[in-house]
């Protein structure tokens, strides 16, 4: 009977988790695999050139429990399962406020005012950039209009933007006579 071992999942934050595991039979050797997300036997294999051991790959698109079967020529099959838990497809959602924005030369406004962010389960950054310039308060912006463009990247790679306009004005004095 085949036996199917070292199965492992990707530990690291993605849209997809790479599952890998070896198939093995030394009687009749391994013909073909699959991999499923319940306990039915399959009815749709891959076909390997028969061997007595196989590399099994696979890049799993959702969290949850995988069965990796494997089947040797004679048509016995096994299989065991892995846990996939660090898939995150979401794309996070940022939303602009407190836009137009408009300030003295100086004013201390940090950037993450400008924006609410929601992430997946994975987490993630946000950075708001003049071109190519990261820029995290206004305070160090000349007097000038500006686009700012905030990206929300998750932790798996998904990422969303919201452009925002700043305008930095000189500072208007009063002056008293006397």
């Amino acid at each position: 009977k085949p036996t199917v071992s070292n199965l492992t999942a990707s530990t690291a934050w993605s849209t997809s988790n790479k599952i890998t595991g070896t198939g093995t039979d030394s009687h009749s050797g391994i013909s073909y695999y699959a991999v499923t997300t319940n306990s039915n036997v399959p009815t749709s294999w891959t076909s390997v050139t028969n061997t007595s051991s196989y590399s099994i790959s696979y890049n799993a698109t959702s969290n949850g429990t995988y069965y990796v079967w494997v089947k040797d020529k004679v048509g016995n099959y096994n299989y065991g399962t892995v846990t996939v838990s660090r898939v995150d497809n979401t794309t996070p959602t940022i939303t602009a406020r407190n836009t137009p924005y408009t300030a003295t030369v100086g004013t201390n406004y940090a950037t993450t005012n400008f924006y609410t962010v929601s992430y997946g389960a994975s987490g993630g950054s946000t950075v708001c950039r003049n071109g190519s310039t990261t820029i995290t308060n206004v305070n160090s912006l000349a007097v000038g209009s500006y686009t700012l463009t905030c990206t929300a990247t998750s932790t798996a790679g998904k990422s969303a933007s919201v452009n925002v306009s700043v305008t930095i004005k000189t500072p208007s004095y009063m002056y008293y006579t006397a």
